[in-house]
This record gives C-alpha cells, sequence and structure tokens, in this order.
C-alpha cells in the first residue's frame, strides 16, 4: 500500500474500514501530502506484519485527529518521518505501539508544530535524530517512556523547539550514542539544563549542540567525556546570554574542527580552557 494516496491533495474524506490489511508489509507515505483531510480513523487496520511505516502520514498538514490505538508494530522497523509535517495534531498517542523492532525514527515528529501532548510508553529506537526537531509548542520532555539502551544517534533532537523550557534526562541512557549536534540549537526559551544524565564517552560529533540557546547563561559541562569527539563547529555560537562558561575538564585531543565554536556569545565575560 507505500504510497496509495500519495499527494491526493483535494481528498477530504476516506472510507477505509473494509479495508482487509493483514498481509500488508509496506504502508510508507500511504497518506503523505493528503493535505485536506482533517480526521482519520485506522481503528479497524490490521498492521501486524507491517515493517514500514515511514512517511505514512507525512505532510498531512490539515489533520486534526488520528486513532492509530488498535495498531500492531512488533514488526515495524521504520517509522522515520511518520508524522512530520502533521502541523494541526495537537496529541499524539502512540502508547499502544510496540516498537522493539525499530531502528530508524528519525523526523518521526518533525514539524508536529501544534503538539502539545505526546504519550509514549517503553518506545525504542536506535536512531532518533531530529525527531521533535521543530515542536514549536512543547515546552517540557522527559525520557522515561523512551527506552535508550541502544541509542545511537540523537543529533538535531530537539532543534529548533522554540517553547522548550525544560527536558528530563534522568532516566536516559546514552552510552552508545555517537551523534549529539544539533541537539539542543534554536532552543531559545532553555534556561536552564541538567546533563549530569548524559554519557558522552563515545560521542564524536558536538558541532552546534547548543547553537542559539539565547536563553542560556551558564552550563556545566564538568561531566561531559569528550575524549573521542572530533567536531564542535559552532558549539556555543549565538548563546547571546552565556555568561561564563568552564571547559578544563574537555579532552581535544581529537577535535579536527572548532571553527565558530564562540561566535557571536556576545555576552561572554568568563571562559576557562
Amino acid at each position: 500500500m507505500s504510497s496509495m494516496f500519495l499527494n491526493c491533495r483535494s481528498l477530504e474524506k476516506i472510507e477505509i474500514s473494509n479495508f482487509n490489511t493483514s498481509n500488508v508489509k509496506n504502508m510508507s507515505q500511504m497518506f503523505e501530502g493528503c493535505i485536506s483531510i482533517t480526521s482519520l480513523d485506522l481503528s479497524k487496520f490490521n498492521t501486524k506484519n507491517v515493517e514500514n511505516m515511514s512517511n505514512m502520514f507525512r505532510s498531512t498538514y490539515s489533520l486534526e485527529s488520528i486513532d492509530v490505538s488498535s495498531f500492531d508494530t512488533k514488526n515495524v522497523k521504520d517509522m522515520s518521518s511518520m508524522f512530520q509535517y502533521c502541523t494541526n495534531l495537537k496529541i499524539i498517542d502512540i502508547s499502544s505501539f510496540d516498537t522493539s523492532k525499530v531502528s530508524n525514527s528519525v523526523n518521526m515528529f518533525n514539524s508536529c508544530s501544534s503538539l502539545t501532548n505526546l504519550i509514549l510508553r517503553n518506545f525504542n529506537s536506535e536512531n532518533i535524530a531530529y525527531m521533535f526537531e521543530a515542536c514549536n509548542s512543547l515546552t517540557y520532555f522527559n525520557f522515561s517512556n523512551i527506552i535508550t539502551e541502544q541509542l545511537t544517534n540523537m543529533s538535531g533532537l530537539f532543534k529548533d523547539c522554540k517553547l522548550l523550557e525544560e527536558i528530563d534526562f534522568s532516566l536516559i541512557n546514552t552510552t552508545k550514542v555517537k551523534d549529539m549536534s544539533y541537539m539542543f540549537s534554536g532552543c531559545e526559551k532553555l534556561s536552564n539544563i541538567n546533563l549530569e544524565y548524559l554519557d558522552t564517552h563515545n560521542v564524536k560529533d558536538m558541532a552546534l549542540m547548543f547553537k542559539g540557546c539565547s536563553s542560556l547563561t551558564s552550563i556545566n559541562l564538568s561531566f561531559f567525556d569528550t575524549k573521542e569527539v572530533k567536531d564542535m563547529y559552532g558549539m556555543f555560537q549565538e548563546c547571546i546570554n552565556l555568561k561564563e562558561l568552564d571547559l578544563i575538564s574537555f579532552d581535544t585531543s581529537k577535535v579536527s574542527d572548532m571553527a565558530h565554536m564562540f561566535h557571536y556569545t556576545i555576552n561572554l565575560e568568563k571562559l576557562l580552557i
């Protein structure tokens, strides 16, 4: 069923309650670009054999409600961009999803700009890069319902989350993460962040990690292990209210790029390196 209704731009309603989907393996891009649909009831879909749900609802700009509570996702491997650009969805409940085989959820909720309530339970993935980029209505996020033991990529995870004020990392496991570039880039409202639970000993890329975090006045990075980091390009760029920074504990022996690292940190008064 891949791309079955792709870019059906004038379609306002789809009656699919009688579909027999028990043998379907691929639902990628199924409703992508159906910009006029406001609601989808998929409660009768049998998805037990589906392996690919990437881009399934991508760019359904008018979608205001969706029921995926009956989805059986135990065989799904790819959920990348599944809800990307669902700009009118305020609530997404995927608490029933079994994501034990999911390896890719890149961009899954990217640009869900109205999303205020995301309901997860035991969500698992190796790659969550840009998963919440531009979720401009999110103010708080915690990792209590995300399984992170196999996580390798967190690049751009909260990029441009303009209203995000608090992130709880207390239950996160980042021992296998290699990429944290752009992770908080553009989080303009983030004024305080506790990073002591982040294990960075395998991280290679921290480029633009805090770029544009204009509300941060200080960041405690004393527990960061940077011995494997190769890229710190623009790491603190445009942190315009950052006044003090202590990087004495940083091991930069493998870093090859520090260009623009403190570019436009115009209020930085004290830098320890």
